[in-house]
C-alpha cells in the first residue's frame, strides 16, 4: 500500500483540512518513485514495474485531487447558502425595524388624533344647563385637553407621522449622501 493510499484510507474525504492537503503535497514532492531521475538508477522507460508503480501513484493523486475539488465545491455551496441566509436575516431585521418604527409613529399619531377628537367633543357639549360642580369639572377637563398630548422620543422630538416623514427624509438624505460619496470615489 502506497503512502497515498494510506492517506486516503486514514482520513475520510469530508474531513479534509489544510494540514492534510499540505501533508499530501509533501508526499507528492518527496515520493521517491515520482521524483527521481532515470540516470540515477539506470532504469529505462520500459521497466514495467516502475511504470505500474508510477501509474498507481498518479491515479491516487488524481482521485485525491478530485475529492479535494468535490469538498471545496460542497463547502463553497454551503458558504453561499450561509451568506444567503445572512442576507435574508439582515433583510428581515431591517423589515422588522422599519415595521416597528412605523407602528410606533402611527400609534402615537392615533393617540394625538384621539386627544384632538376628545377636545372637539368636549367643546361641542351643551353645558348650559349643568350645575356649578359639573361646570367646574367640565372647565377643568377642557383646560387640560386644550394642548394635544405628544409622546416624545427625546426631549423635543414628538412621535407622530410628521416626525416619521422627517425621519425618513433625513435617513434617505444620509444614505444618498453616502451613495454619492461612494460613487465620487470618496474615502468609502
Amino acid at each position: 500500500m502506497t503512502a497515498f493510499e494510506e492517506k486516503e484510507n486514514a482520513a475520510s474525504p469530508r474531513q479534509c483540512t489544510v494540514s492534510q492537503v499540505d501533508w499530501f503535497l509533501e508526499l507528492m514532492e518527496e515520493d521517491y518513485h515520482l521524483n527521481f531521475e532515470m540516470d540515477d538508477e539506470g532504469l529505462s522507460t520500459y521497466d514495467h514495474m516502475y511504470q505500474a508503480h508510477i501509474y498507481s501513484n498518479l491515479v491516487d493523486i488524481y482521485h485525491y485531487q478530485f475529492e479535494m475539488l468535490r469538498i471545496v465545491r460542497e463547502c463553497t455551496e454551503s458558504l453561499t447558502l450561509k451568506i444567503g441566509d445572512i442576507w435574508l436575516i439582515c433583510i428581515a431585521i431591517i423589515f422588522i425595524y422599519a415595521l416597528s418604527v412605523t407602528v410606533l409613529f402611527n400609534s402615537c399619531e392615533i393617540c394625538e388624533n384621539l386627544q384632538t377628537e376628545f377636545y372637539n367633543s368636549l367643546c361641542n357639549m351643551t353645558w348650559f344647563f349643568w350645575n356649578q360642580q359639573n361646570k367646574r369639572i367640565y372647565l377643568f377637563m377642557l383646560m387640560n385637553s386644550q394642548q394635544a398630548i405628544h409622546l416624545y422620543i427625546s426631549f423635543n422630538v414628538p412621535v407622530n407621522r410628521k416626525s416619521l416623514l422627517l425621519y425618513i427624509r433625513n435617513t434617505y438624505g444620509f444614505l444618498n449622501f453616502l451613495y454619492q460619496l461612494n460613487i465620487s470615489g470618496g474615502p468609502f
